[in-house]
């Protein structure tokens, strides 16, 4: 799905650097005469707490009023303000203490409190995140009477020097990942620690639970869908992929990571074609790539080639190797599986691509490779010229990664 960059991209994304950079200049001024308003002395503590980066369409509902506003670098938020992003878009607040919180599209929050104790110095900051994903990280906290709690329709998550992204659905199920030190998970009377690389889910009603790095969630994959008439989504069950009889361009959904692996590791992911025309020009792929190399890209796909121009003189429906030097077609082999197994190994500097069917393990390529950390890619794709034309429906579940190999 990469396509090459053009000189206009180059220059697009310079702009957005620039940008992106004028806005973290505005913001450490902000944060210097916070800091210098807290030390010098004479001066009360502040409790000011600021935009420090917005991107897209961000805005701001303030306490008492019932209209929403855009949202500006280095706009004060105060206890009451209500916070969104739209499509495509993304802030980072810092609260007055350092912690800062970064809100991600299609994320809505409330501040519910912003509080400094007059006579024990205590901190207190609490949010309300109705939907979407933030990554909160969290100044380390030394008084046991300071808080940063994340509330949710689900429960509560506590952070204590930490970092923790949280995700919330529609139903309020809560999706915490901890990506640094250890957080608390409460619903229910239930106290549930999480330590670093662990994740929990918080459904209504129910106790918090801990579910292995394994499983596909919201906290650990995110999603990115690209283009007109597709539809995708993260689900406790996997990665669910619909494609429309009539998308446009190229398109597809991808879903990645949020953390790298390091070191051996073997990666599999089941896979569900349940609706799947014959000729269907649609690739679904298990991939890793490290993210700093060009053209590292390794990944395994079960293939249904689309019209005749699509890699002509091969069946139709197959299993291959992709590299970022291209399809390697003496991989290219023939299969009627509508489900399998699509895995990846490496070991030291080699990596394999593989596929399950009922009768074991069949090896498609091995190579030698990168031994640096990298993230992990589940696709579904295709691109107007090659597509069938007739409606596709794709499930991919049962990621299971081991790092490293026992």
């Amino acid at each position: 799905m990469n396509s090459p960059s053009s000189g206009f991209g180059e220059g697009k994304r310079f702009k957005q650097g620039m940008e992106v950079e004028m806005k973290r200049i505005i913001f450490l001024v902000a944060v210097t005469l916070l800091v210098i308003g807290s030390v010098l002395p004479g001066c009360a503590r502040s409790t000011l707490t600021i935009f420090s980066i917005t991107e897209g369409d961000v805005f701001v509902m303030k306490a008492g009023k019932d209209n929403w506003i855009v949202a500006q670098v280095g706009m004060s938020l105060e206890a009451g303000d209500n916070v969104k992003t739209g499509d495509n878009s993304s802030a980072e607040i810092t609260f007055f203490e350092g912690s800062t919180i970064e809100l991600q599209a299609g994320t809505q929050i409330e501040i519910a409190s912003l509080d400094i104790s007059t006579e024990t110095g205590s901190t207190t900051i609490i949010l309300e995140q109705t939907i979407g994903n933030t990554i909160s990280r969290v100044t380390k906290i030394l008084d046991p009477a300071s808080r940063y709690e994340v509330e949710t329709p689900a429960g509560v998550v506590a952070v204590r020097g930490s970092a923790v992204q949280i995700s919330v659905t529609e139903d309020g199920t809560t999706w915490t990942t901890c990506l640094e030190g250890n957080i608390w998970a409460i619903s229910e009377g239930v106290e549930l620690q999480i330590t670093e690389g662990q994740q929990c889910i918080i459904r209504p009603g129910q106790q918090p639970e801990l579910i292995y790095l394994d499983k596909i969630g919201p906290g650990l994959w995110s999603l990115s869908v690209n283009g007109e008439g597709i539809e995708a989504a993260v689900t406790e069950e996997g990665v669910v992929v619909n494609i429309a009889s009539n998308p446009v361009g190229e398109f597809g959904a991808a879903a990645r990571t949020m953390y790298n692996l390091e070191g051996d590791f073997d990666i599999s992911i089941d896979y569900e074609l349940t609706t799947w025309p014959q000729g269907s020009g649609v690739r679904i792929g298990l991939a890793v790539e490290v993210s700093d190399i060009p053209n590292s890209l390794i990944q395994v796909q079960r293939v249904g080639f689309g019209h005749a121009s699509d890699f002509p003189s091969y069946p139709r429906e197959v299993y291959l190797v992709v590299s970022g030097q291209g399809v390697h077609e003496n991989t290219i082999t023939s299969t009627d599986d509508l489900s399998g197994t699509l895995r990846i190994i490496r070991e030291g500097d080699t990596v394999g691509c593989y596929y399950a069917t009922l009768d074991g393990w069949y090896e498609l390529y091995k190579a030698e490779w990168s031994t640096q950390d990298v993230w992990v890619g589940i696709d579904t794709w295709s691109h107007e010229p090659n597509f069938g034309g007739q409606e596709v429906s794709v499930l991919m579940r049962t990621v299971e990664i081991v790092e490293p190999i026992p």
